[in-house]
């Protein structure tokens, strides 16, 4: 019957995703970062802290150039830090490269607000009312 199909579907879903072997990955973007020469150390070491690729830096008169690449997930507001610490002279832009591994000692999981589908017995117990 239908109600059977959705009881069993995400059972299989999610059954397929464990054997799988899924993984976590992040969006990756590439970036133009200019400052001021005289801010130079502190935009490199926030760089590397936010575990960004780069190559060495253009110097451009007053200012250096650094282009690379620096997952999403560490860079969210550095754009106001920068903006803070050079009292609005540096910019960094962004533009989406690709995603990339998010890596071992990374995990996110969602908590559970449903019955576990991979926990069979007792997910479709709680879909036909007989547990809560």
């Amino acid at each position: 019957t239908p109600s059977d199909f959705r009881y069993v579907a995400p059972m299989l879903v999610l059954e397929a995703l464990n054997k799988g072997g899924t993984k976590l990955l992040w969006p990756v973007l590439d970036f133009e970062l200019n400052v001021p020469e005289l801010f130079y150390g502190k935009a490199v070491s926030d760089l590397l802290k936010m575990k960004a690729e780069f190559s060495e830096p253009d110097t451009i008169g007053d200012f250096v150039s650094i282009k690379g690449t620096i997952p999403v997930e560490t860079s969210r507001d550095y754009t106001l830090d920068l903006a803070d610490y050079t009292s609005g002279k540096g910019v960094m832009v962004t533009w989406f490269s690709c995603y990339s591994p998010a890596g071992e000692n990374i995990k996110r999981e969602r908590k559970k607000i449903f019955p576990d589908p991979l926990n069979k017995t007792l997910y479709i117990m709680s879909k036909r009312g007989m547990v809560s």
